[in-house]
């Protein structure tokens, strides 16, 4: 009787795991919902593949209308994707824009074709500004036909890692957007990480932490290379997360983690290529990401250009960025500090940076 409780047992926990993998593995995106929480019924939801490069990458398209005004999304990290917080955080936007979010060559659902991208395919320029610059190309073309000739264009939007790709792709062709709008812009990344390492260095020792100052003593001031940086710049960001220099008023990414895991447009294997993606385009373009400098290379922009900053942002600089924003030339350009923010303004302000990106679609 008992071998025939365990046997029962055991075949009853087999089918909930088998079960519970099989609901992991499949992927959907639901429809847009209008401010009632209802479906709305001629919205678009779609999950998409494209090549790009020679490589094929996913999208997640999502927007009330197709024809609303595109919004492409270039997400932060490196080799971070940011849609499982978007589609918590970011909702309201779909109702204004057809929110366009891309999963970079090497990461999130666009891992396992890139897993064995040698490095000279995962290029700042060469790579990740060209394939920005040829989806926009295919989002007008697909998206825009039916607009006026001054309509088509898009929205770029970037976040850390993905405003440096942005501001490139924006120099480039700057006849493809109607603005770029940057959230935590790096400017000069080295000069930014030894900033962020003295902060977290001296919260540390004024709140005689003695853990926090030994790590960091002992892995010395940044900027590491891609050799070391994968030891290092994990206890550096630690304690930068610790001291609300992140996420503001919060120490840790804890909370967060469910949304990824509970994420329905990504599977269980989705899951898993997040973190191995972005570790791997990490120390692939850590080097490309502590050479860039702005200052230099990009002193002027020919779009209208709005910069959103935290004022708690601990990880890029704010007034490092800040300092290159006033001697940027544009046609148009706003600086907006985000004062109950740390390095990620969307999803720590989500309803005012709704209402920042709105507005530009009421001030063309």
């Amino acid at each position: 009787m008992i071998k025939r409780i365990l046997l029962l047992s055991m075949a009853a926990v087999a089918f909930l795991v088998a079960t519970t993998v099989l609901i992991m593995n499949r992927e959907f995106t639901d429809p847009v919902l209008d401010e009632h929480g209802d479906a709305i019924s001629d919205s678009l939801a779609v999950i998409d593949r494209v090549n790009l490069g020679g490589i094929e990458q996913s999208l997640v398209i999502r927007g009330a209308q197709a024809d609303l005004p595109v919004l492409l999304w270039l997400h932060g990290g490196p080799g971070s994707p940011e849609l499982p917080f978007a589609r918590e955080f970011n909702a309201d936007l779909e109702r204004r824009f057809l929110v366009v979010h891309w999963d970079q060559r090497g990461a999130g659902k666009s891992y396992y074709e890139g897993e064995d991208l040698p490095p000279e395919q995962m290029r700042l320029r060469e790579n990740y500004v060209a394939d920005t610059i040829e989806l926009s190309e295919r989002l007008i073309r697909r998206f825009r036909t039916d607009a006026t000739q001054a309509e088509k264009k898009i929205y770029l939007f970037g976040h850390s890692w993905g405003a440096l790709v942005g501001i490139l792709a924006a120099q480039r062709r700057p006849d493809l957007f109607h603005a770029f709008i940057a959230a935590g812009q790096p400017v000069r990344m080295a000069e930014s990480e030894r900033r962020s390492y003295e902060w977290a260095l001296q919260q540390s020792r004024e709140q005689k932490n003695a853990d926090a100052i030994a790590e960091l003593e002992a892995i010395g001031t940044p900027p590491y290379s891609g050799e070391t940086m994968a030891q290092k710049t994990p206890v550096h960001w630690k304690w930068v997360m610790q001291h609300g220099g992140a996420l503001y008023g919060r120490d840790s990414i804890a909370s967060l983690l469910p949304i990824l895991f509970f994420c329905d447009e990504y599977n269980l294997v989705d899951k898993v290529a997040f973190v191995q993606g972005g570790q791997r385009t990490a120390r692939i373009v850590w080097d490309e990401l502590m050479a860039a400098n702005l200052f230099a290379e990009v002193p002027a922009l020919a779009v209208r250009t709005v910069f959103i900053h935290g004022r708690h942002d601990r990880q890029v600089d704010g007034a490092l960025t800040e300092e290159y924003f006033r001697g940027l030339r544009a046609p148009e350009k706003t600086w907006i500090w985000f004062e109950a923010s740390a390095h990620s303004p969307m999803f720590e302000e989500p309803g005012r940076f709704t209402e920042v990106l709105a507005d530009l679609l009421t001030s063309k």
